[in-house]
């Protein structure tokens, strides 16, 4: 079973040593890959909030294959708790 957290937990995760980003409700841990990404340190701006538009905009589809490797969970849609959207 996957370990499922709020986007509140989601939300502590929004600093370069402690970086999780959101694609379609998966819950990715990137701390020690973004200092690699080849898109540069733009991927920070995303640390802790939903990543999904972007992600999908910037990022060939085969990209979506190398997610798994960083996958820490899923978000639990919480109705009381808004997820913050990246803005781009």
């Amino acid at each position: 079973a996957e370990t499922r957290w709020t986007w509140e937990e989601v939300e502590r995760h929004s600093t370069a040593d402690d970086a999780w980003l959101v694609i379609d409700g998966r819950v990715y841990d990137v701390t020690d890959f973004a200092v690699s990404h080849p898109g540069g340190p733009i991927i920070y701006k995303f640390a802790g909030v939903d990543a999904s538009d972007q992600f999908a905009a910037f990022h060939r589809p085969r990209v979506y294959g190398r997610l798994p490797q960083f996958l820490v969970g899923e978000v639990i849609e919480d109705e009381g708790h808004l997820p913050s959207k990246a803005t781009a």
